[in-house]
């Protein structure tokens, strides 16, 4: 090829380049795929498609791989969106052309044509240095815009010094390009060991049965990996604190990791959240700064934190950022941005591409415009449909025929009058408040779920059945029995019992994940217990709404229910005042001695709680604060004091593993021993069969110096977890540990067949291909030893 795509770059010193942060850790995961974009800007390929799943890093990598590229590559990019049709890729590309003509890169296409794609064709035709085309998010290409984009993209490629990169979750389109010469790559999640890499390099600690936990949940996929610890440093929270809030969420993780960050956006910034929200397509940063939804400072910080995606000069939100946020925008705040959007998409339509503030098509801008015309009201189309005092009322609007015209609006004054900031605090609290004053607000399921002759239950029978659904985990039809037993307000038990029917209505919908629903029942339960001068449970019910706001990020709202309760000096048990402390600490972004003081004022009151659960998560917590903050001793002691509690303790088996691991730190090893056989028996016992196989491959490990009996043992305990776990990644790191144990004893055929074990779990999974060339030369090295003796 006589156009030269790359440098001198040393593909085999990779590590050199990307050196820091994030991207040595992408490059090092990623090299394969590094040096097959590499092997295609060098080669006669034209098209590279690059894949991977949601969050995986295919962007990145695709962004670490310009590394490769001359200086004089001219680099097209353009992020797919659903609305995208060629035209939409054609006019950046020309704005793009533009900006290189002044700034003498390539020159300007003197000669007419007769359409806008043969402007642009001229512009490749004439452009003589290499040119990568690369397009991002293809998967969100409708399917009947996908023929015209690609038609043109394979004329563009016919040139000698033009590439394309196409990055997609899924490759479903390949039949579209049968007859092009192509390669591919797929970006896969980091491995076990360089995830626990990177967590250590952001200062990251609890890296074994806990980081394991993280990993199960994140999958190694990058986006996952780095939202999580963006979340653990911003707030200052521990690897164990952070999965302790993701337990109580309730959530998916993917969906608790994108509403934890969205909590990162303030009030003000709320606006152009919104607004990105709603809209199908990029928006040019000098628009957002006309319209004052732009702070340069604050957008950094989105960007850095991955929330907002910056191309060049637009900004726009990820898809699954916006299932969310759009969740969160009322009904008539909504209809509002809709209405906004079609004024802002009229006043642009009549202009040309480079005088206007949106850089799409006008074909996309029409398509816009009836799209968010769907979510308004609609008129009436016949006049007669409507009152007769409103006919009268226009016919008085109408000008008279004397009149002039009105002059149309200057661009300046339609981009004055489009807003997208609503003050809605008042008008929300207000529908808030009609909605919470009637049952007839909340979902009912009554009608919908259960029969005919199960609504006509008695009240009690109705209770029973509810708690006998929630126990069968089927919370849509409890709601539906104690909806039902709502209505039965004449039984002489309804009094009695109604305040517990809306706790537990509350409960099945935070199970369900509707906050809304799961808020309103609460609260109605809180103004009941409150009416009843029951104190604890109405601060009880404090707690789980706090427990909402902190998952729906209102972090505000939370906050002054916790220090309601923390402050609470009469009517209020020990059990919630800890309770209150403890989420405080999870809630704010503290410093150590802030933290250090909440946990000390949540101590005072250790003796008076009941709640065996409350207090083994505070002696654990503390702990584990303590441990965090390189005060071995005092971690020992909180540790001691948890595993000391027998019953309702979820952190009995941690902590036993927490104090072993202190010990084996510090070289008290026999001790340490002791506590993981400890740990081990309660990990059996509780059936994790995940924390049974880190803890064996603990014991193994600390006993293959001075017991070899016993580490044999575990040893092969640990192979026969690792296969009941199913994951090949575990049986063969297991085996390769057991074989390179064989090995030190000279069991040199035993070590081989524990090698060949880990070279079938490795083979059984893509992620472990890179450990297969090691394996093999253990191989090679026992046998050779072997011989010799």
């Amino acid at each position: 090829m006589k156009q030269a795509f790359v440098t001198d770059f040393d593909i085999n010193n990779l590590t050199k380049t990307f050196s820091e942060g994030e991207n040595r850790f992408l490059a090092e995961n990623n090299k394969k795929q590094l040096e097959k974009l590499f092997a295609f800007y060098s080669g006669e390929t034209k098209l590279m498609l690059v894949n991977g799943f949601v969050g995986s890093g295919k962007s990145q990598v695709v962004n670490l791989s310009k590394e490769f590229l001359s200086e004089n590559v001219i680099t097209l990019e353009y992020n797919c969106f659903e609305t995208t049709i060629i035209d939409d890729i054609l006019l950046v590309f020309y704005k793009e052309f533009h900006e290189l003509v002044a700034r003498g890169v390539i020159n300007q296409v003197r000669n007419k044509t007769d359409n806008f794609m043969q402007k642009i064709v001229s512009y490749f035709s004439q452009i003589d240095i290499p040119v990568l085309i690369v397009l991002n998010s293809f998967e969100n290409i409708l399917n009947p815009n996908r023929k015209e984009i690609f038609d043109f993209l394979f004329h563009i490629l016919k040139k000698d010094n033009v590439k394309l990169t196409i990055i997609s979750r899924k490759l479903n389109f390949e039949d579209y390009i049968n007859n092009v010469d192509y390669d591919k790559t797929t970006v896969l999640a980091f491995d076990k060991p360089l995830f626990e890499k990177y967590l250590r390099s952001e200062g990251i600690k609890n890296i074994g049965p806990v980081s394991d936990e993280l990993y199960k949940f994140t999958k190694g996929y990058f986006l996952y990996t780095r939202l999580s610890v963006i979340i653990m440093k911003a707030r200052n929270l521990t690897l164990i604190d952070f999965l302790s809030g993701y337990t109580k969420s309730f959530l998916p993780f993917s969906d608790f990791i994108f509403r934890e960050i969205l909590s990162f956006v303030d009030p003000i910034s709320g606006h152009l959240f919104r607004l990105l929200t709603l809209l199908r397509h990029p928006v040019g940063i000098n628009l957002l700064k006309e319209m004052g939804l732009y702070d340069e400072e604050r957008v950094k910080f989105f960007v850095d934190n991955f929330l907002l995606s910056r191309e060049k000069n637009t900004l726009y939100l990820q898809d699954y950022y916006k299932e969310i946020s759009q969740n969160s925008i009322p009904d008539n705040v909504s209809v509002k941005l809709h209405r906004a959007c079609v004024e802002l998409y009229t006043s642009q339509l009549p202009l040309k591409p480079f005088e206007r503030d949106l850089m799409i098509s006008r074909q996309t801008m029409r398509s816009e415009i009836e799209y968010h015309n769907s979510f308004l009201p609609q008129k009436p189309k016949n006049l007669k449909e409507l009152p007769m005092q409103t006919v009268e009322a226009e016919r008085v609007q109408l000008p008279q025929p004397s009149e002039e015209p009105p002059k149309p609006p200057t661009r300046e004054e339609i981009l004055q009058n489009v807003s997208f900031v609503f003050n809605t605090d008042e008008e929300e609290q207000k529908i808030m408040d009609e909605i919470a004053s009637s049952i007839n607000g909340f979902i009912d399921y009554s009608n919908k779920v259960l029969a005919s002759d199960e609504s006509k239950l008695p009240f009690m029978e109705l209770i029973n059945r509810a708690n006998i659904e929630e126990k069968r985990y089927n919370y849509q039809k409890a709601i539906a029995f104690y909806q039902s037993a709502l209505t039965m307000k004449q039984d002489l038990n309804f009094p009695q019992m109604v305040s517990r029917i809306y706790t537990q209505t509350a409960k099945c919908f935070e199970h369900l994940s509707d906050w809304y629903n799961a808020t309103k029942y609460y609260e109605t339960a809180m103004a009941y217990y409150l009416n009843a001068h029951d104190y604890e449970k109405y601060n009880d019910i404090k707690l789980s709404l706090a427990n909402i706001f902190f998952i729906t990020y209102k972090h505000d709202k939370a906050k002054i229910l916790l220090e309601e309760i923390a402050n609470e000096r009469e009517n209020i048990s020990a059990n919630l005042k800890v309770q209150a402390l403890i989420n405080l600490v999870d809630l704010d972004t503290r410093s150590v001695i802030e933290k250090h003081e909440l946990y000390n004022k949540a101590l005072e009151f250790a003796q008076s709680v009941s709640d065996n659960g409350v207090l083994a998560k505070l002696y654990f917590k503390a702990a584990t604060f303590y441990d965090e903050t390189a005060s071995p001793e005092n971690a020992i002691i909180f540790y001691k004091k948890c595993s000391d509690i027998p019953t309702d303790n979820k952190y009995l088996a941690s902590s036993l593993i927490g104090i072993a691991e202190i010990l084996e730190e510090t070289g008290i090893k026999d001790k340490a021993v002791q506590y993981y056989k400890e740990g081990l028996r309660v990990e059996e016992r509780d059936g994790n069969t995940n924390g049974r196989y880190l803890t064996l491959a603990k014991l193994a490990n600390l006993l293959k110096q001075t017991d070899i009996d016993e580490a044999n043992k575990y040893y092969l305990e640990t192979i026969q977890v690792a296969k009941t776990l199913n994951t090949p990644y575990c049986e063969m790191i297991s085996n390769i540990k057991y074989g390179d144990f064989c090995h030190a004893q000279k069991q040199y055929q035993a070590a081989i067949s524990c090698y060949n074990e880990a070279l079938i779990a490795a083979k059984e999974n893509p992620k472990c291909e890179k450990y297969m060339p090691k394996i093999e030369q253990r191989i090679a090295n026992t046998k050779k030893y072997s011989n010799l003796t």
